[in-house]
């Protein structure tokens, strides 16, 4: 009779499950997991797999109401998917005890990230500020290099028109051309230093305050070296005007027949204009007055020539009682000037030329 009773209650709380949803609401309040009842979606899937088992096992039920024996043994079945049941639902709320520990680790975690992510924001800031910044310096320096290469190529080009200057300031020339290449060595070196700074942007700002620095030195040294070319470059063009006031007058006396005595510098107002003439003087061929206007320069270009021709020329203009004569002296002679030589009118006298 006890055993029946055992029987009676499983089956009528079976029923009761599967018929009565307030009666497996409260069984499930019940065993604490009323709380997490939607966040137990696989919980959910296997009752519903159970509830579609129990339908069957219904039908199935009355299909065999007439065989007691084989109800008996199907309650007793029933019995012990309830007993596996009730297990499951024992390690379902285990692993729900488990998943509420594990989300509360989750949401300090995030809590911590969300502390972290506040302070990098911050950081990135701070170096996105300092970047910009960095960034300033450096188009700054940049410019100022830009200046400093276009002012060294400027006195390299000078240079070349000094090498073949007098012989006596060769020496000189040699000096100006190393420190010319110490500084194309100081400026590889602000190279490769800015490259670095792009690559080690922790210590970008100290080296940036170092390449300043150096790039000052680089501006007095340019400076310093353009003072002493500019002199060379006086003491050089004084030399060769006193050359051409010895050699020139032979020369125009043998291949133009000119005589004239002396060759000197003037300066002639034109238009409000003064305009410099460093080798001028008056002479006579065959009884006609000739105006001789010259200019000594130690290397001469094309560009050279049609500058002296248009300066020149405004002169020109003033001296009508006369011929006027054109000439260039100098070391050297580009085919460039031969050619607006040729052109213009414009004599032009080597200093080996006899």
């Amino acid at each position: 009779m006890p055993e029946l009773s055992k029987r009676e209650l499983k089956k009528e709380m079976l029923e009761l499950l599967r018929e009565d949803e307030e009666f497996r609401y409260a069984m499930i309040g019940l065993l604490g997991l009323e709380d997490t009842r939607k966040a137990l979606s696989k919980l959910a899937r296997v009752i519903g797999k159970l509830a579609t088992a129990q339908a069957g096992l219904e039908k199935r039920m009355e299909e065999l109401a007439a065989s007691v024996t084989n109800l008996a043994k199907r309650v007793d079945a029933l019995a012990v998917a309830h007993e596996s049941l009730t297990k499951r639902m024992e390690e379902l709320a285990a692993a729900h005890a488990n998943l509420e520990r594990r989300v509360e680790e989750l949401a300090k975690r995030v809590e911590e990230l969300t502390i972290a992510q506040a302070r990098l924001e911050k950081r990135m800031e701070e170096l996105a500020a300092a970047h910009a910044n960095l960034e300033r310096r450096v188009e700054e320096l940049a410019k100022r290099v830009e200046e400093l290469a276009a002012a060294q190529l400027r006195l390299e080009k000078r240079m070349e028109e000094l090498a073949a200057a007098h012989l006596s300031l060769e020496r000189r020339v040699e000096e100006l051309a190393k420190r010319v290449d110490a500084l194309a060595v100081a400026h590889e070196s602000l190279t490769k230093r800015m490259e670095e700074l792009a690559a080690a942007h922790a210590s970008l700002e100290k080296r940036v305050e170092e390449l300043a620095v150096s790039v000052l030195k680089l501006t007095d040294a340019v400076q310093n070296l353009a003072r002493e070319v500019g002199r060379l470059s006086e003491i050089v063009g004084f030399g060769l005007e006193d050359v051409a006031r010895v050699v020139v007058p032979g020369w125009l006396h043998r291949h133009e027949g000119v005589e004239v005595e002396d060759l000197v510098r003037r300066f002639f107002t034109v238009e409000g204009e003064e305009v410099e003439i460093n080798l001028y003087g008056e002479g006579l061929r065959e009884g006609r007055r000739v105006y001789i206007l010259g200019e000594a320069k130690s290397r001469i270009y094309g560009d050279d020539v049609w500058r002296f021709y248009s300066a020149a020329s405004k002169v020109a203009k003033l001296l009508k009682d006369g011929d006027v004569y054109m000439l260039m002296f100098g070391f050297y002679v580009h085919p460039t000037a031969e050619k607006a030589a040729e052109k213009l009118g414009v004599r032009l006298i080597a200093s080996y030329m006899r």
